[in-house]
């Protein structure tokens, strides 16, 4: 079993006292990792009954401190790029048309996971998992609106017309069993967060499922469209609102295009570490005639295992795989990878929702694909 960083225990303990945790100790009903660490800095509990707002300043204190402490442990500094090699990517084939290269990097720490898909294989099925309900066909109102720049971005007459689809929210590795995927990652930004899978959530941005849309395209968020079937194969573009949604047979909306036309755009254009520092995250990229796709998940926020990448780095990574354009899907504590062997899905990478290593996020929908020998 892994251990848990300094740092992790103590975002872990954070979230368990904003989950009301303290709430219940105040009357006595101690229990849960933020008990045991709230007992040891005041074993009586003193403090907490005397001055609640002490209580939480110590406890905030004591968790930054920790974090603190975790990141100087590292030696490395925040400012230093952390950028792809010299070398030539090695891949290895998994499966017909499909490739994995695994990064890893001991100092400073980086774990990711590449994959090369070929989109022209007639035994490769994209999938994004769909919404409740029946969702509206692709080449219906909301196309001919995109088409024409008229209520595209606000999807009208389509479920989810605020921009927001509704979902039964799953794991990933549940998502994976549940339709079979041979390769899957979370999807889509959503709220809100739940803890248990089967509860309603909303995407925010494009979701198309077999030629239904799910969830209506949003200003400001990019989205994944792929063209095909299979059997004659698919054909992958990305962009930003409006869309025309002729043809398109899946779609997976995401934050924002990192890389066009072979150079960072947008937030990955900016220097030193950009915005929101490294994270954990779940990257799409693909060739310029759109018929090879790339997926790179990163792991982040694990100071000694992983330190995860900024948008810029990231986009600078997806350029060393191949890809001439590349967008950024759902990432932080959502980011997961899930891969199917056999019977058994087992879980790649290192998620770390709530802070929590090893911990996944239930997600409202996942990109995957199925592979046909």
């Amino acid at each position: 079993m892994r251990g848990i960083s300094f740092a992790d225990f103590g975002v872990f303990c954070g979230m368990d006292f904003a989950l009301g945790r303290l709430k219940k100790m105040k009357h006595g009903k101690r229990s849960g990792p933020g008990a045991a660490f709230f007992k040891a800095l005041c074993p009586e509990g003193v403090l907490f009954h005397a001055a609640p707002h002490k209580a939480m300043l110590v406890f905030c204190l004591a968790g930054a401190l920790f974090v603190l402490f975790s990141c100087a442990s590292t030696g490395f500094e925040e400012g230093v790029p952390l950028l792809p090699p010299r070398e030539a990517v090695v891949w290895n084939a998994v499966a017909p048309g499909v490739e994995e290269s695994v990064i890893f990097r001991e100092s400073p720490p980086l774990r990711a996971w590449a994959y090369r898909i070929n989109l022209g294989n007639p035994n490769l099925e994209v999938v994004v998992t769909p919404g409740l309900g029946a969702g509206v066909a692709s080449d219906s109102a909301l196309s001919a609106g995109a088409a024409s720049g008229a209520g595209a971005a606000s999807g009208a007459g389509v479920p989810g017309a605020d921009g927001s689809g509704a979902f039964g929210g799953r794991y990933t590795a549940g998502a994976a069993r549940e339709w079979k995927l041979d390769l899957t990652v979370n999807g889509s930004p959503f709220h809100p967060f739940v803890f248990s899978e089967g509860s309603a959530q909303q995407v925010a941005g494009l979701s198309v499922s077999g030629g239904r849309v799910f969830s209506s395209p949003v200003e400001g968020f990019a989205a994944a469209l792929f063209s095909g079937s299979r059997g004659e194969g698919y054909r992958a573009r990305f962009g930003m609102p409006p869309f025309c949604l002729d043809e398109v047979d899946e779609a997976v909306g995401g934050f924002y295009l990192v890389l066009e036309n072979g150079v960072p755009s947008g937030k990955a254009a900016l220097g030193g570490a950009g915005p929101g520092g490294r994270n954990p995250l779940t990257l799409l990229g693909c060739s310029s005639d759109g018929r090879v796709l790339y997926v790179l998940v990163v792991d982040g926020r694990q100071p000694r295992w992983s330190r995860g990448l900024t948008l810029r780095e990231a986009a600078l990574w997806l350029l060393w795989l191949g890809a001439r354009e590349g967008m950024n899907l759902d990432g932080g504590g959502s980011t997961t990878l899930v891969r199917r062997f056999g019977e058994h899905y087992r879980v790649i990478n290192r998620p770390v929702d709530l802070g929590i290593p090893g911990k996944q996020r239930v997600v409202p929908n996942h990109l995957g694909f199925r592979f046909f020998m």
